[in-house]
């Protein structure tokens, strides 16, 4: 159902929680053979991580992925626009909120993430 529902969608950015870095390499190998996606970027830490993947030939990453408290934040730029569209960067905040009571946590997640993309 996952590679019908991305498959369809055919987006150029697509994110997704409670990856396992045990297992990525096979769960979503999909994703570079069977749907083109040939960027990857998996969250450094943590059991279960968010993953970005974008196509290559569609975005170009402009720099680094940069990881703070659950969430990364990936920057692109598209690659089919003319020369004056081209120069506008987007960003992409991929976030995993911790759950339970720690809401002033997560609205400093979500403040670093948005904070850390208004300075790229």
């Amino acid at each position: 159902l996952l590679i019908e529902r991305i498959c369809l969608i055919d987006a150029d950015v697509v994110c997704i929680q409670e990856v396992s870095p045990l297992s990525f390499e096979e769960d979503f190998k999909f994703m570079t053979e069977n749907l083109g996606y040939d960027g990857v970027e998996l969250f450094r830490k943590g059991r279960f991580r968010p993953a970005t993947f974008w196509k290559k030939d569609r975005v170009e990453l402009v720099c680094p992925a940069q990881h703070k408290d659950r969430t990364m934040l990936t920057t692109f730029r598209l690659n089919d626009c003319d020369e004056a569209d081209s120069q506008d960067n987007w960003h992409v905040l991929n976030c995993h909120l911790q759950a339970g009571k720690q809401g002033g946590r997560r609205v400093r997640q979500i403040f670093e993430g948005v904070t850390t993309a208004y300075k790229t």
